[in-house]
């Protein structure tokens, strides 16, 4: 569905983003930068959620890094889209943003995460919970992609739950 959208989305945001410019190289960011980065939130999530794979990795930048938990650092779109080609099976896919800031052509936004995945060898299907940070680069034509993206879990490692304090040297 998304893939079948994309032109018409395509085209409906180069409209809408074409003279989208911080006031100031420097300043703050404008209602549209933040429209446009909203509107690429949800798209990611959509796709997600659709797994429309390429959708997601067009919203990343030629050069952008991805972090995944327990995993290398992915870098590249192409190799971003690998991966997420890969990621185990999920479902149900839901973002929450909590914050998005930023100055000129650069942003940064995170939130919360939620999702029903099937871990190998987890014996089914559990609803995990994390939380992102995500590094938008206004791109010299204008477009805002993901440059940097790091996930993980909330839930506590196959261990245990993590220790709250550090241990008495």
């Amino acid at each position: 569905m998304i893939r079948s959208m994309l032109p018409v989305l395509v085209l409906s945001l180069l409209a809408f983003t074409g003279g989208c410019r911080s006031s100031k190289a420097t300043g703050e960011l404008s209602k549209q930068d933040r429209a446009t980065l909203a509107w690429g939130s949800q798209l990611w999530e959509r796709a997600a959620n659709e797994k429309d794979f390429a959708t997601m990795a067009g919203l990343y930048s030629e050069d952008a890094i991805l972090f995944p938990p327990n995993h290398d650092p992915v870098s590249g779109r192409a190799a971003i889209q690998e991966y997420l080609a890969t990621f185990p099976p999920y479902a149900d896919m839901q973002t929450s943003p909590a914050e998005v800031e930023g100055r000129g052509n650069l942003a940064y936004a995170w939130g919360g995460f939620t999702m029903t995945i099937t871990l190998p060898g987890a014996g089914g299907p559990i609803m995990e919970r994390g939380k992102y940070l995500e590094i938008w680069r206004k791109q010299p034509d204008g477009w805002w992609r993901i440059s940097r993206d790091i996930f993980n879990s909330n839930l506590p490692a196959a261990g245990g739950p993590m220790p709250t304090t550090q241990p008495a040297k």
